[in-house]
């Protein structure tokens, strides 16, 4: 690592020391990811099938998703339905979304979530899985 990436990092956590909410990490996060073309980030742990949508959403730990996207996401119900979601369970490698195209595609269901999220400005997206203890 050379001295300027090791400065940048360091100065990376000492922002991340100074943050007060996780929207404060959410913020400098994307501010961060931003420099990549980077819009939007969501992080956290999957619920329970069946969760209720107030549930779903305690298990974000970090979210900088659109405001209008989220509701309509969670008060249709999507994120079972999601076709990124529900590869997860087969995933243990970071994806695009492009990568799975056939399988939202080929499900009336999770065609409609990829197109309204389109509609969101969420056209392209990456998801990359983390194993939790849970």
């Amino acid at each position: 690592m050379s001295r300027k990436r090791l400065d940048l990092t360091l100065a990376f956590l000492r922002s991340l020391d100074r943050t007060a909410s996780p929207q404060d990490v959410s913020d400098l996060l994307l501010r961060l990811l931003g420099r990549f073309g980077i819009e939007h980030a969501l992080a956290g742990t999957l619920p329970i099938i069946g969760a209720q949508p107030r549930q779903q959403y305690e298990h974000a730990l970090l979210d900088a998703m659109p405001t209008d996207w989220k509701a309509r996401y969670l008060s249709r119900g999507y994120l079972f339905r999601d076709a990124t979601v529900r590869h997860l369970g087969e995933a243990n490698a970071p994806f695009a979304w492009s990568d799975i195209a056939g399988r939202y595609r080929e499900d009336p269901a999770a065609l409609r979530i990829m197109n309204e999220a389109g509609e969101h400005g969420l056209r392209h997206g990456v998801t990359v899985p983390l194993l939790t203890l849970d």
